[in-house]
């Protein structure tokens, strides 16, 4: 036979331990045992389309246990060290460790924007300060406020996913009011109104989709405070 003969080898997927706060961040099984990607994961497979989740629920989590020859982890690291731990006594093998929160209960009350800056820092200093102290390649996703900030930064993303133009708040990072009031800059109540305005359900498969159809670019651009640390630090350990 002539020729050069080409092997293609599939690259091997990454091994990715991940915690979130819920199903629309993280995803979830199904009821008959299939894991249903979330939002976040729409993100992370942009860098990366190559992942193997190992998802942690949250109610698995250890009490966090002190160290006896190292400090004890404050803020965000006090759940990271429970992951830890997690991983360690059931002796699971991954490469990477993923771990969501928001910063809402932080930021309820820090509306500025030197505040919210501040708030931000603080929370992906935590997070980062622990995986460096427990050795491991981590990957904090921490939105300023929540989720639904970053949701409501990119215009196209809707019109590519749902056929519709939409017009979206400048600084979607910033949004905040009171979450029982329907007609608030509360980021859920946002969100609610600007799928309701095109028909859309205000659930974890929009917001799938919606990620699904963003540019990274985009949401750097509109969430400066809190999604660019997150993206760059994924670009580090996933492009």
């Amino acid at each position: 036979m002539n020729g050069e003969i080409k092997i293609c080898q599939e690259k091997i997927p990454i091994k990715i331990l991940i915690l979130g706060e819920g199903v629309n961040d993280v995803g979830n099984y199904n009821d008959i045992g299939q894991w249903i990607d979330g939002s976040i994961i729409k993100l992370l497979s942009k860098i990366n389309d190559k992942i193997e989740l190992i998802p942690i629920d949250k109610k698995q989590l250890p009490k966090t246990v002190a160290m006896k020859d190292r400090p004890s982890p404050q803020g965000h690291g006090k759940i990271i060290q429970k992951m830890m731990i997690y991983a360690r006594t059931r002796k699971i093998e991954y490469e990477i460790m993923v771990y969501y929160g928001d910063t809402d209960k932080e930021a309820n009350s820090k509306n500025t924007e030197v505040q919210a800056r501040k708030a931000s820092r603080n929370a992906y200093q935590q997070a980062h300060d622990a995986f460096e102290l427990y050795e491991v390649k981590g990957i904090a996703i921490i939105p300023l406020r929540m989720l639904e900030s970053w949701l409501l930064a990119d215009e196209q993303a809707f019109f590519n996913a749902f056929s519709y133009r939409v017009t979206l708040p400048n600084k979607p990072e910033l949004l905040w009011g009171d979450e029982k009031d329907p007609d608030s800059d509360h980021p859920k109540r946002a969100l609610e109104r600007v799928l309701s305005s095109i028909k859309c359900n205000n659930n974890t498969y929009s917001y799938s989709q919606i990620f699904e159809n963003a540019d990274i670019v985009v949401l750097e651009r509109k969430c400066p405070i809190s999604f660019s640390p997150f993206i760059q630090n994924a670009r580090k350990y996933l492009g």
